[in-house]
């Protein structure tokens, strides 16, 4: 198995002399474990309460002759359906997704374990109109609370605010610790 070739390469000479890697690797049926460390895969339940916590994503989309532009977002997610965004959209990330017609998402928690979530999969940009205030009210109460997630939908003014639904078709999850 790759992942065991991987972790059964030393980090550095004394992690070699202090300990048997036959012992200190062992695989499980939902991972493989090192020095203490269990690396995993979510399930998809595990997945969809992750991504339903309050975390901020990075958007990744690819671009000619560049690197990817990543950006840090906010994000809705739906069990089962599509990851919503809100972007302006004149925005460098609303113009790249319209070139791309697809893009990436990882969404991570820095604390032990450490997890992440990452996502593939097309677009579609949808202008938002005359729904826009409440669908950004209902994005920024999810990162703000309530009172300061209306107080940054009246103050909102980007006349062509879009919504962009990505529809997972790539999953890979993690967790390590």
């Amino acid at each position: 198995m790759a992942t065991e070739k991987i972790l059964a390469e030393p980090i550095c000479k004394e992690v070699h002399r202090d300990h048997n890697l036959n012992t200190a690797i062992a695989t499980s049926m939902r991972g493989a474990h090192w020095l203490g460390f269990a690396m995993a895969t979510m399930t998809d339940s595990e997945r969809d309460d992750f991504l339903s916590e309050r975390r901020l994503g990075n958007l990744a989309i690819s671009r000619p002759d560049r690197g990817p532009l990543i950006a840090p977002i906010w994000y809705q997610y739906t069990p089962g359906g599509t990851i919503d965004i809100c972007m302006g959209g004149s925005s460098a990330k609303a113009l790249a997704l319209g070139r791309a017609g697809r893009a990436s998402m990882l969404v991570s928690d820095e604390g032990r374990p450490y997890r992440y979530v990452s996502v593939e999969g097309p677009v579609s940009i949808s202008l938002l109109g005359d729904s826009a205030k409440a669908t950004i009210q209902a994005m920024a109460t999810r990162y703000l609370g309530e009172r300061a997630g209306a107080g940054y939908a009246e103050a909102f003014s980007t006349p062509d605010e879009v919504i962009v639904r990505l529809a997972p078709k790539h999953w890979r999850t993690e967790v390590l610790g």
